[in-house]
């Protein structure tokens, strides 16, 4: 609230204005007083009394509910009134702490007494004191950052009239170093944003590359909005460089850091007063830390290309199958993460954990099965991809020719539970919880990765139908193509290990692998080698490719008719990769040869 009385000359300011203040002064320097210590002193207890509501109205933003005496000021005391006006005092408060937030309206966290003391005169008046610890909280914090506390004492001065106890309020009950015509400032920075590193120490986007795993990597908003700021993880304000999406986004404050604060007191305008002291807090910065991530730029580089011929939205994971390093994850034709988060039925590729589930059950890569098409169960159809006229044909054969209705005769040759199992032994799967030890839950896969993604589900369903549906792919079973890299991971290696990608900050447990036996791995290494080398194998278009690559191809169909699209998969490892094609909302027509070439292309030009 603005004063009545027209503002002295600039040169005037620092004598007339500040009047009561001398006076109060002046008494306190010119009366005889005794110090009185004593808590049980009913005097002190007063005095007490009253410098707690002010420090309590202060923090909860009620000083104009606070009586003061006629000596406050400057400027909060009209002429010839017995007391000062507190909500006059309220507003001279405001003007000087509206400077530590960007909305006015910060207030410390905590005001506490910690010591008062009285001086009686001999005309009977009486003067007395408080001294006052007060906290501000200057940045709001994150589930991890520390906030920026300020603590400082205040001497809070009282005064007697009659039998009543009043504060004497002066810019110096704010802070001890502001005087009239000084307000506070806070001013707040951050450092360099630090940079994700890949591996070979190189950085990623977006310090690297453009554009280069973007949708893993996220981006970052060079000035945010105020939008952008709210939905920041409590941290960032408008201007602030933050994380809007991806690994960025989920790591903004390490990559931030914490900004640096520092509180000072300057001239209010129209004043020309210099402070005694320009800072009165300094908080060092939180120093932005880098993340290392196992993404191979080269390797990325690869990827992204291969996937330049794809019209619809499409994705290529690659994993280094010794270390269950994700080394690529690309993405064409889309915004989103389909890499870690799609969740699509595999379809033909199911017949991984299809055959392991059966090969546990007694069949062999020679079983003879019964691939005739079509077949109906319980008004179902099954069908397979190549047509009716397929023969008999062996366990091994119907898993690299993606043979639908000889997986789905089998169905009672297997439990829905063994199913399961098969599919968390691969990887393929994970369950919600774990039930053994050696079989790891969602949250330690998700915790070795580092970020969240889609780690597969395998139902257990006992209807008949319903399990054969699972066991061709094409029922409630879901996957992502991380789930499945990690699947042929395991095949390729003969253990199941977790996929990797956040390294530093590092993973809070331990991975937890678990081997198939020899002869499992075996034969899934078989299954997978004549996927290509036979004619009739579902990948046999990546024959003659350096190397020795082993893969599959496999559909999952939606829709009938001219409506009719699939979910088109190729999936495989040569050498030390380990890698997944998913190519979303392709023409039924085209079954899986556009995800076979995606991957014909990477393997052309990945080293080995």
């Amino acid at each position: 609230m603005a004063s009545s009385v027209p503002p002295p000359r600039a040169g005037e300011r620092g004598i007339s204005a500040a009047g009561p203040l001398l006076l109060v002064v002046v008494l306190f320097a010119s009366l005889a007083y005794v110090i009185t210590r004593n808590a049980e002193n009913p005097e002190l207890v007063r005095i007490r009394l009253v410098a707690q509501q002010y420090a309590d109205a202060w923090r909860d933003g009620s000083l104009d509910g606070v009586e003061f005496d006629r000596l406050s000021g400057p400027n909060v005391t009209d002429d010839g009134a017995d007391t000062a006006d507190a909500g006059k005092v309220a507003d001279e408060v405001n003007k000087i702490t509206r400077g530590l937030d960007a909305g006015g309206k910060l207030r410390p966290v905590e005001v506490q007494v910690s010591q008062a003391a009285n001086a009686i005169t001999r005309d009977g008046s009486a003067l007395a004191k408080a001294i006052l610890n007060v906290t501000w909280e200057l940045q709001p914090t994150g589930l991890d950052q520390k906030g920026q506390i300020w603590s400082y004492p205040v001497t809070l001065q009282e005064r007697r009239e009659g039998d009543r106890w009043r504060v004497v309020w002066t810019p110096q009950a704010v802070h001890p170093d502001i005087q009239y015509g000084l307000v506070l400032s806070k001013v707040r920075g951050l450092a360099p944003r630090a940079a994700v590193i890949g591996a070979g120490d190189t950085p990623l986007p977006p310090h690297g590359q453009p554009k280069l795993a973007q949708a893993v990597l996220g981006a970052v908003s060079p000035h945010a909005t105020d939008q952008q700021a709210q939905t920041a993880p409590l941290r960032a304000q408008r201007g602030d460089t933050v994380g809007v999406s991806g690994l960025q986004n989920e790591f903004d404050e390490r990559l931030s850091g914490g900004p640096r604060i520092e509180v000072r007191a300057v001239r209010a305008q129209g004043f020309n007063i210099a402070p005694l002291q320009t800072t009165l807090f300094y908080g060092p910065p939180e120093t932005p830390k880098p993340l290392q991530v196992t993404l191979d730029a080269r390797t990325q580089g690869w990827a992204e290309s291969a996937l330049a011929g794809v019209r619809t939205p499409a994705t290529l994971v690659v994993v280094k199958a010794t270390t269950g390093e994700l080394i690529a994850v690309a993405d064409a034709n889309t915004g989103q993460d389909l890499g870690l988060s799609a969740q699509q039925p595999p379809g033909s590729l199911m017949g991984l954990a299809s055959g392991l589930a059966l090969m546990r059950s007694g069949f062999t890569l020679n079983t003879r099965i019964d691939c005739s098409a079509p077949y109906n169960l319980q008004g179902q159809v099954f069908r397979n991809a190549q047509g009716p006229l397929i023969p008999g044909v062996t366990l091994g054969a119907a898993v690299e020719g993606g043979c639908t209705t000889g997986l789905a005769r089998s169905a009672g040759s297997t439990t829905p539970a063994q199913l399961q199992q098969a599919a968390y032994d691969l990887g393929l799967a994970t369950p919600a919880a774990g039930t053994t030890p050696d079989v790891p839950d969602v949250g330690t896969v998700g915790d070795l990765l580092g970020t969240p993604a889609f780690h597969g589900l395998t139902p257990v369903d006992a209807d008949p139908l319903h399990h054969a549906e699972n066991l061709v792919g094409e029922g409630k079973v879901l996957v992502s193509p991380l789930s499945m890299t990690r699947a042929v991971a395991t095949v390729s290696q003969g253990q199941r290990q977790a996929v990797k990608l956040v390294l530093d900050p590092p993973a809070h447990t331990q991975d937890r692998r678990e081997r198939l036996s020899p002869q499992e791995a075996a034969s899934l290494q078989d299954i997978m080698r004549k996927g290509v080398t036979e004619t009739g194998g579902s990948a046999h278009a990546l024959a003659g490719l350096p190397g020795e690559t082993h893969a599959l191809s496999g559909t999952a169909g939606y829709g009938t008719g001219q409506n009719a699209t699939r979910t088109a998969w190729c999936t495989g490892y040569r050498g030390d990769y380990a890698f997944t094609v998913l190519i979303t909302d392709s023409p039924a027509t085209q079954g899986a040869a556009g995800a076979v070439q995606a991957a014909r292309n990477f393997l052309q030009v990945a080293a080995m």
